[in-house]
C-alpha cells in the first residue's frame, strides 16, 4: 500500500478529541531593528580570502540549517524586499512590492507571519485592495499604470500589533506615494488609516521608506523624490503621531544644506519613543565627492528638534553612505550602511556612531574582506550590542551575487565578527541581504533575498529566519509569498508510506493566466513542521486540464503520479492524461506523460494510484465506453522498467454496464499484486447506483478479477466505491458509500481470508444527518487497523458543510470510533474531509478542505496535517494571489 490518499473526489458536475490524536492543527521593521542574513552548515571557508578564512575558522564551528516554511507566489514578486520584526521576535512583516493582483501589475502586498512554538506561520496578507479608503483617490490603481509597489517598505511596533506599509508609487498624483497603517486585534488585521503628505506632489515617492516607533505612536515616512525649494529630488521625511487613534502630520524634516538629487529619506529609522529620527541621503555630494552620502539625525528636546549631520570621516565618491540606517531602541547608537558602487570599489562598509548629549561621534567602521555591497542593509538590537549587516553581492562557493549577512557583537568596545549567515539553498543572483531585521534581544533575525527562484518562479523572493545556537546561528525557516482564490488546494492529497512527503492537488489553479490548468504541490515534513518542496505542473498543460484532480505517491515519496482527466489528447477533448514525476535529492522533474488510445470524454486520469515501490501505476477512465456501453469505465495499468513506463493491461468489470463509472477510485497494495477499483455508478440487482468495488490480483501471470464487493443491505444511490483503500498486504479494504441514507453516508470494511472476501464492519456515525457524505473519502493504514473516513458535508456549530473526518481503530479484534477531527478555524462550506490520506503506520494524516478561504480568497483550499507523535502541525495552504 502506498499513500492511502484516495482520490476520493466525486465529480461534481453542475469535538471531541481523545489522547491518541490531537485534532487541533495550526495554520505557516522596526527599522531600528532592520537587517539581512542566513546560514549553512559550514566547516570550511575555502571560498573566502585567506585573511577572512582565519577569522571564520576561529569563530565559527558550523551551524545547521533546520528547515524552512514557504508558500507559493509568482515570478518577480520581490518577496523579501522589506522586512520588519516585532521586539519579541514573534511577528514579522514581509513586503512583496512587485506582486500582481489579478490584472493589476506590481500592486504589491505585505505578509504577516507569526511564530508559535518555534514554527513560523502565515497569519495575514495585507494588500492594496484592503487599503482603499475615503482619504485617498479610489482610482489609485490606475495612477501611473498599476505600479503601486505596496510593500516597498514595512515597519512594525514592538508589540507586533501595528504595521506600517509604504506604497511609493500610489496616491492621487503619479508616483506621489502613500503609507498605510494596519492594526491587529487577536488574529485579525484591519486597515486603520492611510497617511498622505500634506503637500504631496507628483514624483515624491512618499513611502519609499517607513519607520514606526516602538510604542507604535509615531511614524516617519521617507520621501526621497520630494522637491524642496525647486531642488528636484532633494528629499524629505514626514513625522506623523497617533493621538486617541487619530493620526496627524506633525513635522516635515529636510536637510538645511540639502541639494538637488540628495534623495534625503531614502532610508529612515526611529527610536522606540519617537524622539530620535534618522534619515539617510545616500546621493548627497560631500565636497567634490559625488554620491558620497550623508545621514541626518533629528533629536527632540522639549518641544524642539535638533538636527545633526553625519558623514564618514574618510568618505569617498560613490560610497552611498546612508543607503541603509538603523537606530537602536534607546536612540543612543546608529548603524549606517555605505554599500557603495561595486564597479568603482567605493563604500562596502558600515559605520556605527554613538550619541553624547545632542552630539554624535565615536565613529567605528566595519568591513569584511572579500565582501561585495556590504552595508546594503543594516539592523541593530535594542541595547546596541549586536548589529546585522547585509552584503548582497557576496560570492558563495561558485555562486556570484548569492549574498550573505554578517553578525557583529560589541566586545570590549570593538565590533567583533561572530558569524556569516548564508542561505543553505542559495544560488547565483539571489541577493541575500537586501533587507534585514533583528529582534530586541538580537536572538532572532530575518534576511531577505529578492533574487531567489521558488518552485520555478524566477525572482519570487524569500526571507530567511535565523537564531543563534551557542556562538553560531542556524537557519530556522524560510518564508515565501502567495495564495490564490479558486485553486481548490486540497481537492486531492496523498502521503508517502513514511509520512514524510505529501502531494496535494489543486486542479483549479490558474497558472500565468491559464485558467484551471491545475497544479500539484509537494510538501515535506521535518519533525512537526511541513514545508513546501516543489510545485508540479504539466509541461504541456493547457487551460481546463484540471491537472491535480487526482494524485498518488510511492512509499519513499520519490515517485508521484498526477491525473489531468480533462486534458485534450490529439483531437479528443477531455480524453485525459496522467503524469509521472520523480524526485532526485530535493528536485522534482516530469519523467513521462501517460496516455492511451482513447476517445473524447474518456476522463482518463480521474483517479490514479501508484504502488508502494513506485513501479506500477493505475489510471481510471470512468468515461470509457465498452462494447457500446456508455461510461461503463475502465482502468489501465502501467509498469516501469528503468526510467520508462509502459502500458501493461486494461482492467474492466466482467459484468459492467453503461453508467457504472468503473475507475472512479483506485488503490494498490504495497507490492502491487492487489488492486481495488471503485465503481459507484454500478447497478446491483436492479438498484441504480448502488455501487460496488472490484478486486483484481496479479500474482505474476497477469491481472484477473477476483471479487466484486457489494454490501449486504445495499440500496439504490448508495454510491459504494466512491472511495477505496486497501492494506499493504491486500487483505483489508475500506470502501466509502457516501450516498447511503439520503447522502448521510457510511464506510465499510471488507476482509480477505485466502481468496474469500467478507463484509466485516460498517461505520455509521451516531447522530449523522442527510447530506453529511460520510465515506466520500477514505484511507487505511498499512496494516489495515486504522481507518480515516471523511465527511465533507457535516455541519458543525451551525456552519453548513464545514466538514469533519472520523478516525476508527481496531483493537483486540474490535473496531471502535476513536476521534472526530475538525478544523478549529473552519467555516461554512469549507468541506473539510473532501480528501484524506494516512501514512503506512497511521501516525500521520492529511485532511483536505478544498473550499477553505484563506485571507478572504474563496475556494483557495487548505490541507490540515495531524499526527500521533506531533500533536500540532502547521496548516498547509497557498497564501495569496490569482494571476
Amino acid at each position: 500500500m502506498t499513500s492511502k490518499s484516495k482520490f476520493l473526489h466525486l465529480l461534481i458536475l453542475p469535538a471531541f478529541v481523545l489522547a491518541l490524536w490531537s485534532g487541533t492543527p495550526v495554520a505557516a521593521s522596526n527599522t531600528h531593528h532592520s537587517a539581512e542574513a542566513g546560514i549553512t552548515n559550514r566547516t570550511d571557508f575555502d571560498d573566502l580570502p585567506p585573511d577572512l578564512q582565519e577569522v571564520f575558522e576561529s569563530t565559527v564551528s558550523g551551524a545547521t540549517a533546520q528547515g524552512k516554511l514557504s508558500v507559493y507566489g509568482a515570478p518577480y514578486d520581490d518577496f523579501g524586499q522589506s522586512v520588519a520584526l516585532s521586539a519579541d521576535g514573534n511577528t514579522v512583516v514581509v513586503g512583496a512590492p512587485n506582486t500582481d493582483l489579478t490584472d493589476m501589475k506590481d500592486v504589491g502586498v505585505a505578509y504577516i507571519f507569526v511564530r508559535d512554538s518555534g514554527v513560523w506561520e502565515h497569519q495575514a496578507t495585507l494588500s492594496n485592495q484592503s487599503m482603499l479608503s475615503p482619504d485617498i483617490n479610489t482610482d489609485v490603481e490606475t495612477k501611473g499604470g498599476t505600479t503601486i509597489y505596496f510593500g516597498q517598505s514595512v515597519s512594525i511596533s514592538d508589540d507586533g500589533n501595528t504595521v506600517l506599509v509604504g506604497a511609493p508609487n500610489s496616491g492621487g498624483f503619479v508616483d506621489q506615494g502613500i503609507a498605510v497603517i494596519f492594526t491587529r486585534s487577536g488574529d485579525t488585521w484591519t486597515h486603520l488609516t492611510t497617511l498622505v503628505a500634506g503637500d504631496a506632489a507628483e514624483g515624491d515617492g512618499f513611502g519609499y521608506s517607513v519607520a514606526l516607533s516602538g510604542d507604535g505612536l509615531a511614524a516617519v515616512i521617507g520621501t526621497p523624490g520630494a522637491d524642496i525649494d525647486a531642488k528636484e529630488d532633494q528629499g524629505a521625511a514626514y513625522l506623523f503621531t497617533n493621538s486617541a487613534s487619530t493620526w496627524s502630520q506633525q513635522r516635515k524634516f529636510t536637510a538645511s544644506d540639502g541639494a538637488a538629487g540628495d534623495e534625503f529619506g531614502t532610508a529612515i529609522s526611529i527610536s522606540d519613543n519617537g524622539g530620535t529620527v534618522v534619515a539617510g541621503a545616500p546621493s548627497a555630494k560631500i565636497g567634490s565627492n559625488i554620491e558620497q552620502g550623508a545621514v541626518y539625525i533629528f533629536m527632540k528636546f522639549l518641544n524642539s528638534w535638533t538636527p545633526v549631520k553625519i558623514t564618514a570621516s574618510a568618505g569617498e565618491a560613490d560610497d552611498l553612505f546612508g543607503r541603509a540606517v538603523a537606530v537602536n531602541g534607546g536612540g543612543s547608537k546608529v548603524v549606517i550602511g555605505a554599500y557603495g558602487d561595486f564597479f568603482s570599489g567605493a563604500g562596502n562598509a558600515a559605520y556605527v556612531y554613538m550619541r553624547a548629549g545632542l552630539s554624535w561621534g565615536g565613529e567605528q567602521k566595519i568591513t569584511t574582506p572579500g565582501s561585495s555591497r556590504f552595508g546594503r542593509s543594516v539592523a541593530i538590537n535594542d541595547n546596541a550590542s549586536r548589529v546585522l549587516i547585509g552584503s548582497t553581492w557576496d560570492k558563495i562557493n561558485e555562486n556570484t551575487r548569492q549574498g550573505a549577512a554578517y553578525v557583529f557583537d560589541l566586545v570590549d568596545s570593538t565590533w567583533a565578527l561572530q558569524d556569516r549567515l548564508v542561505a543553505a539553498d542559495g544560488l547565483e543572483d539571489d541577493w541575500l541581504g537586501i533587507s534585514a531585521a533583528l529582534s530586541d534581544d538580537g536572538e532572532v533575525s530575518f534576511v531577505g533575498t529578492v533574487g531567489i527562484d521558488i518552485a520555478g518562479n524566477s525572482g519570487q523572493g524569500a526571507v530567511y529566519a535565523f537564531t543563534p545556537g551557542g556562538s553560531d546561528w542556524s537557519q530556522t525557516q524560510k518564508l515565501t509569498g502567495a495564495c490564490a482564490p479558486n485553486f481548490q488546494f486540497g481537492f486531492a492529497n496523498a502521503l508517502s508510506g513514511d509520512g514524510l512527503t505529501a502531494i496535494i492537488g489543486a486542479p483549479s489553479a490558474n497558472l500565468e493566466g491559464v485558467t484551471d490548468q491545475g497544479a500539484a504541490y509537494i510538501y515535506t515534513r521535518s519533525g512537526p513542521v511541513w514545508v513546501p518542496q516543489a510545485r508540479l505542473v504539466a509541461s504541456d498543460g493547457l487551460a481546463g486540464d484540471k491537472f491535480g484532480y487526482s494524485v498518488s505517491i510511492s512509499d519513499d515519496g520519490n515517485t508521484a503520479i498526477v491525473g489531468a482527466y480533462w486534458a485534450t489528447v490529439g483531437a479528443n477533448a477531455h480524453q485525459g492524461k496522467a503524469y509521472i514525476f520523480t524526485r532526485t535529492g530535493t528536485t522534482w522533474s516530469e519523467k513521462q506523460i501517460l496516455t492511451v488510445a482513447g476517445a473524447v470524454d474518456d476522463w482518463f486520469g480521474l483517479s490514479v494510484a501508484i504502488n508502494g515501490d513506485g513501479d506500477l501505476a493505475l489510471i481510471g477512465a470512468i468515461g470509457r465506453d465498452v462494447n457500446g456501453k456508455n461510461n461503463q469505465g475502465a482502468a489501465y495499468t502501467f509498469s516501469r522498467s528503468g526510467d520508462t513506463w509502459s502500458y501493461q493491461a486494461l482492467l474492466m468489470a466482467s459484468d459492467g454496464l453503461a453508467g457504472d463509472t468503473f475507475g472512479r477510485s483506485a488503490d494498490f497494495s504495497q507490492d502491487g499484486t492487489w488492486v481495488i477499483i471503485g465503481t459507484p455508478g454500478a447497478t446491483v440487482d436492479g438498484k441504480a447506483m448502488q455501487g460496488a468495488a472490484y478486486i483484481f490480483t496479479n500474482p505474476g501471470s497477469g491481472w484477473s478479477q477476483q471479487k466484486k464487493l457489494t454490501t449486504t443491505a445495499g440500496a439504490a444511490h448508495d454510491e459504494l466505491g466512491i472511495s477505496v483503500s486497501i492494506s499493504n498486504d491486500g487483505s483489508i479494504a475500506l470502501v466509502g458509500a457516501q450516498g447511503e441514507e439520503a447522502d448521510m453516508g457510511r464506510a465499510y470494511i471488507f476482509r480477505r481470508t485466502a481468496s474469500t472476501w467478507t463484509q466485516e464492519r460498517q461505520f455509521t456515525i451516531s447522530g449523522g444527518l442527510a447530506g453529511d457524505h460520510v465515506g466520500f473519502s477514505t484511507a487505511l493504514s498499512g496494516d489495515g487497523r486504522i481507518a480515516l473516513v471523511g465527511a465533507y458535508g457535516t455541519d458543525e456549530f451551525g456552519k453548513q458543510d464545514k466538514g469533519m473526518a472520523y478516525l476508527f481503530v481496531k483493537q483486540n479484534g474490535s473496531w471502535s470510533a476513536k476521534t472526530i477531527l475538525s478544523a478549529a478555524d473552519g467555516a461554512a462550506n469549507d468541506q473539510f474531509g473532501f480528501s484524506v490520506a494516512l501514512s503506512a503506520d497511521g501516525n500521520t494524516a492529511l485532511i483536505g478542505a478544498r473550499n477553505n478561504a484563506m485571507q478572504g480568497h474563496n475556494l483557495q483550499g487548505a490541507v490540515y496535517p495531524y499526527a500521533l507523535n506531533y500533536p500540532t502541525q502547521n496548516e498547509l495552504y497557498l497564501p495569496l494571489l490569482v494571476r
